[in-house]
C-alpha cells in the first residue's frame, strides 16, 4: 500500500472587502456546496460576531503532497482578488503519520493587524473514516511541535484555527472546515473515504443550541414559578373613612406550559398554567379621613381566592452573552379565571360575599415582565432561570361593595415577584433538502 500525502496550505489575504474565492472547492452534482453554514456553528460555539474568513474566501492552493519543500507562488494561481506572493521556499517537517492512508494536504497566506501576511500551512491525513488535519500552529513549518492532530464530528464541520507567529502578540486567524464534506473533490485528489458524510445543498447550522440558531423553530418549555406578593382593594364611603382588604400571598406555586415560535432572536408564543397560592393575613384596615393616624385593623377578614387558571401570548428576544448563553427579556400578557366557586368575606353586610369570585372581580388582565437566563443542556434541550414583576389588574364588579360610597374612589391592587427554573425542549428546525444526487442515509 503505498502512500499519497495532501498538503492543505492555506493563505488568508490582508485586504478587506474582497471578492469571494472562485477556487477549486467544490461543486456537487454540478452545484456549489454553501459551506458557510458549517462556518457559521463555528461562530456560533466560539462567540463571534464577526468571524475571520474561511479557506474559500482566501488565496490558498490545495495539492498532492510531493514533497517537503513548498512555494507561496503556489498560492497565485487562486488569489481571490489579493495581490500576488512573491516566490518564497518553504521545507515542512512532516508529523507522525503512521495509520494513514492516502493521506491529504493544504498552503494560506493569513492577514494581520498591520498589513502583514504569512504562509500558514495544514497538513491533511486520511483515516479512512475521517480526515486528521494537523495545524502548524506556531508557524515554523515543523508539525512535530504543535501537539495533537484535529478532526471535526458530525455536529462540527469548521474550527477558528489561531496562528502564534513569533514576535507577533496578535494572532493570525482563518476558518477551516472539514474536506470530507466534499467527498467529489476529494475524488480528484485521489483520496477516498469510507462512508463519506451526505452533503446537503441548503442546510440549516446545526448550533450547539438550536432554539437559538438563526432559523424558524419551535419549541415547548415547562417551568415553574415561584415567588411572594400581595392583594388588596380599598374604597371611602360616605361618612370619610376608608376601608382596605388586603392579604398577603406569601407563596405561590405556578406550572407552566408554552409552546413558541421563533423569528431569529425573537419568539412568541402562547402560554398555560395552573397556580396555587399560599394566604398569610388577610386583614381590613379602616381609617378616619379626617384622623389618619385612627387607624382600626379587623384580622382574619377576606377568605381571598387561592387558585387560578392562567392563559395568555407572550414575546421574549435572545441576547447572547457567552457562547450558548442567552439574556431573553421577555412581556408576557393574559387572563386568568379563579378556580374557587366560593365568594368574598367581607366585615358586616359591606361586600356581597354570596357571589363566587370571577363575578365579583372583573376584567381579570394582567401582564408579567421579566427576564430568563438560558443555558445548554444539550442539543436540544435549555436549562432556564426566570424572573419577573407580575401585575394582575383586576375591577370590583357593580353591587360588590353593599355600602354607599363614591364610585371613584375604588382602587385595587395585585402584584407579585416571581421567580422559577424550566427546561425548554427544539421540536422542529425547518426542513433541510437534501440532493437527490447524492446518497440519502448518512447526515452530517
Amino acid at each position: 500500500m503505498y502512500r499519497i500525502t495532501l498538503l492543505l496550505f492555506v493563505s488568508v489575504s490582508l485586504l478587506s472587502g474582497q471578492v469571494a474565492a472562485q477556487d477549486l472547492l467544490p461543486t456537487i452534482a454540478g452545484q456549489r456546496v454553501d459551506l458557510y453554514e458549517y462556518a457559521r456553528n463555528m461562530m456560533q460555539t466560539s462567540g463571534l460576531d464577526q468571524p475571520p474568513k474561511m479557506i474559500n474566501e482566501l488565496p490558498h492552493a490545495i495539492f498532492r503532497y510531493e514533497g517537503n519543500t513548498i512555494n507561496a507562488s503556489q498560492l497565485n494561481e487562486n488569489l481571490a482578488g489579493a495581490t500576488a506572493f512573491k516566490s518564497e521556499s518553504y521545507t515542512l517537517t512532516l508529523p507522525n503519520l503512521t495509520g494513514m492512508v492516502d493521506t491529504l494536504v493544504m498552503m494560506v497566506g493569513v492577514p494581520g493587524v498591520d498589513d502583514e501576511r504569512i504562509v500558514s500551512t495544514v497538513i491533511i491525513g486520511n483515516m479512512r473514516d475521517k480526515l486528521a488535519y494537523y495545524v502548524d500552529y506556531n508557524h515554523n513549518f515543523d508539525f512535530t511541535d504543535d501537539g495533537s492532530f484535529l478532526f471535526f464530528t458530525k455536529k462540527e464541520k469548521a474550527s477558528l484555527v489561531k496562528i502564534n507567529k513569533a514576535g507577533v502578540n496578535t494572532p493570525y486567524e482563518y476558518i477551516l472546515y472539514d474536506l470530507a464534506l466534499v467527498p467529489e473533490y476529494l475524488a480528484t485528489l485521489d483520496v477516498k473515504l469510507i462512508n463519506a458524510p451526505m452533503v446537503k445543498e441548503k442546510k440549516e447550522p446545526k448550533f450547539a443550541v438550536p432554539f437559538l440558531s438563526r432559523s424558524s423553530r419551535l419549541n415547548l418549555q415547562f417551568g415553574f414559578l415561584t415567588g411572594s406578593g400581595n392583594m388588596r382593594f380599598a374604597y371611602n364611603n360616605m361618612e370619610d373613612v376608608n376601608k382596605e382588604y388586603s392579604a398577603a400571598i406569601d407563596a405561590i406555586s405556578r406550572f407552566t406550559m408554552s409552546a413558541s415560535y421563533a423569528f431569529q432572536h425573537l419568539n412568541v408564543g402562547a402560554t398555560v398554567a395552573i397556580e396555587a397560592n399560599q394566604i398569610g393575613r388577610e386583614e381590613q384596615y379602616v381609617t378616619d379621613q379626617n384622623d389618619p393616624s385612627d387607624v382600626l385593623i379587623n384580622y382574619n377578614i377576606g377568605n381571598w381566592p387561592r387558585t387560578r387558571f392562567i392563559y395568555g401570548v407572550f414575546a421574549e428576544y435572545d441576547l447572547r452573552l457567552i457562547r450558548n448563553s442567552y439574556l431573553t427579556p421577555y412581556f408576557f400578557i393574559f387572563r386568568y379565571n379563579h378556580l374557587s366557586e366560593e365568594g368574598f368575606a367581607g366585615y358586616g353586610s359591606e361586600v356581597d360575599e354570596a357571589s363566587p369570585f370571577n363575578s365579583v372581580f372583573t376584567n381579570r388582565v394582567g401582564q408579567q415582565f421579566g427576564a430568563k437566563l438560558k443555558l445548554p443542556m444539550s442539543e436540544k434541550v435549555l436549562a432556564v432561570l426566570d424572573v419577573g414583576y407580575t401585575r394582575n389588574g383586576f375591577d370590583l364588579a357593580e353591587g360588590f361593595i353593599q355600602e354607599t360610597h363614591a364610585a371613584t374612589s375604588i382602587n385595587t391592587e395585585y402584584g407579585t415577584i416571581n421567580y422559577g427554573v424550566g427546561v425548554q425542549f427544539l421540536l422542529f428546525n425547518g426542513k433541510e433538502k437534501v440532493s437527490k444526487n447524492l446518497p440519502a442515509e448518512k447526515k452530517l
